[in-house]
This record gives structure tokens, C-alpha cells and sequence, in this order.
């Protein structure tokens, strides 16, 4: 059985097989600027704090699943 991913912010089960993409959950979650997950992860991946933290973990999330 496949793990089921959860926004690191709300909870919610996102990428295949939920229904949410995890790309776009974190977008709206965080409400975050749709520049895409390399960008963000630029923006983000340096920072230490927990929200930082967070979004780096969804975005991350989506590379695994993506392989």
C-alpha cells in the first residue's frame, strides 16, 4: 500500500491518488506566488524557519512522488 502524503501545513492528503495536487495545495495553502516549485524551492530551501520548513517538505513530497 502506497503512503499517503499530508500537507506539512494543514493535514490534508495530497498528490496521486487524493485528488490534490501537491504542487497547487501548497500554492493556495501557503499562499504562496505561482512561479513554480524550482522557484520556490529556491525562495524557501535556505530558511530556517518552521513555515520555510513546511513548504519545503510539501514541495519535497512532490520530487519523491515524481521520482
Amino acid at each position: 500500500m502506497e503512503k499517503v502524503i499530508k500537507c506539512a501545513e494543514c493535514g490534508t492528503p495530497i498528490g496521486p491518488g487524493t485528488g490534490n495536487d501537491i504542487y497547487k495545495h501548497t500554492v493556495a495553502c501557503f499562499n504562496l506566488p505561482d512561479i513554480g516549485p524550482e522557484q520556490l524551492l529556491k525562495l524557501y530551501q535556505g530558511q530556517t524557519s518552521d513555515y520555510a520548513r513546511r513548504i519545503v517538505q510539501n514541495l519535497k513530497a512532490m520530487e519523491v512522488k515524481n521520482g
